[in-house]
């Protein structure tokens, strides 16, 4: 078992790229939010926008700092990098 001290001492430091797979295995949410095997952003939106999230900001020499913020909000980052991603 993967502690989360654990986590940010051998992957989030050191900035080392990980894939976490099963997590979610088995959990309803897991099929509810997804739609065709990707997230269902908009049922996310329309259904759980104005719930609170904490998000990690990691930052190369400052550190991490946690952020809370809506899922809208965080919805609308996301969104925004996978744009820039395609450019």
């Amino acid at each position: 078992r993967l502690t989360y001290e654990s986590f940010v001492q051998k992957f989030m430091a050191p900035r080392v790229p990980v894939v976490l797979r099963g997590l979610a295995e088995g959990w309803p949410a897991a099929a509810k939010w997804q739609k065709d095997g990707v997230p269902d952003i908009q049922r996310l939106r329309r259904e759980h926008a104005d719930v609170p999230v904490s998000v990690e900001r990691c930052r190369i020499g400052d550190g991490f700092e946690c952020e809370e913020m809506g899922l809208h909000a965080f919805l609308d980052y996301w969104e925004r990098r996978g744009e820039a991603d395609d450019d």
